[in-house]
């Protein structure tokens, strides 16, 4: 009898417990939130990056946990960051005001350019293609329509394949950037390999390894306003807008840009059309103050959100 209980109790002390294990199992896995990530979050490998996700997707997610709060001088949501600042120097006695847009993408499609008008050829005021576009945040861009020679590339469409001696710029899909010798540059197997956009004026402003460079290929060398792009890594980009020609400002040499842009620890530097054309927007207004009130362009480069 006694062995009979015995057998018994741990029998029911088994099925109690295989209750528990039951019951804890069906908690976790039906009750309680699921630990593991859903279809909009990624998983995170344990070197903190996902291994699913674009370089560019990986810089914005890198950078998110750090991004500044909407307000007037920035923009954040899931798919673009910008950060403007304006800043003021002095240089040999003469004072320079230049205008920077930290820019991070999550996606391609949200760094576009526009044409005036969406014509080739045309050309229309700054602020107006910007409103048309939708931009976040603009600047002047190669004006190709004065610039004859050389590739037109806009968003993955090739307008003009011409060969030119200025150094071409190119960003591609992937949100890489490369910048080529004007006369090297095939535009149609640049297409073919993923390029998105396409400047043709220049000239390039750093070196391979991110200095500053001391020889330029352009005779425009002199202090200017100035209009210029920077390449961190896929998906982080930087503007500047130097104003020029002005009391307030006098403008940069092609040096002082490139120190610049060395400064700001770019790994590629490319300069668009500067003088009269220099011109950026934030939040559909001028940022800065273009030399005699600016003038019409043929394009512009700009920031929106994915459609």
């Amino acid at each position: 009898m006694k062995k009979i209980l015995y057998r018994y109790r741990h029998l029911v002390i088994d099925v109690v417990a295989a209750a528990v294990l039951l019951c804890t199992f069906a908690l976790f896995h039906h009750v309680l939130p699921s630990p593991l990530p859903g279809p909009d979050v990624p998983i995170i490998e344990n070197d903190g990056v996902s291994s699913s996700l674009s370089a560019m997707e990986q810089t914005f997610q890198e950078h998110l946990h750090f991004a500044p709060i909407t307000d007037e001088n920035s923009y954040v949501s899931k798919n673009v960051i910008i950060e403007t600042s304006i800043h003021t120097i002095e240089k040999n006695g003469e004072p320079i005001t230049y205008y920077v847009a930290d820019v991070y993408v999550r996606s391609i499609d949200c760094f576009r350019t526009a044409l005036a008008e969406d014509t080739f050829g045309a050309t229309g005021d700054f602020l107006e293609i910007g409103a048309h576009n939708r931009a976040l945040m603009a600047v002047s861009g190669d004006y190709y329509t004065w610039n004859k020679g050389g590739p037109v590339i806009r968003n993955g469409l090739l307008f003009r394949n011409k060969q030119g001696r200025a150094d071409v710029c190119v960003l591609y899909k992937d949100g890489s950037m490369k910048i080529v010798a004007g006369r090297a540059f095939d535009a149609e197997a640049a297409v073919a390999e993923g390029a998105w956009q396409a400047w043709a004026f220049g000239p390039s402003l750093l070196t391979a390894d991110g200095k500053a460079a001391t020889t330029f290929n352009s005779t425009l060398t002199d202090k200017h306003p100035r209009c210029a792009i920077g390449y961190y890594q896929p998906g982080h980009y930087v503007f500047v807008l130097v104003d020029g020609r002005q009391d307030h400002s006098v403008g940069m040499t092609l040096s002082e840009l490139a120190e610049l842009f060395e400064s700001l620890g770019c790994t590629m530097a490319y300069n668009l059309d500067g003088g009269r054309s220099a011109q950026m927007a934030f939040d559909g207004k001028l940022v800065n103050q273009p030399y005699r009130d600016g003038r019409e362009v043929s394009d512009i480069v700009y920031i929106r959100e994915v459609e």
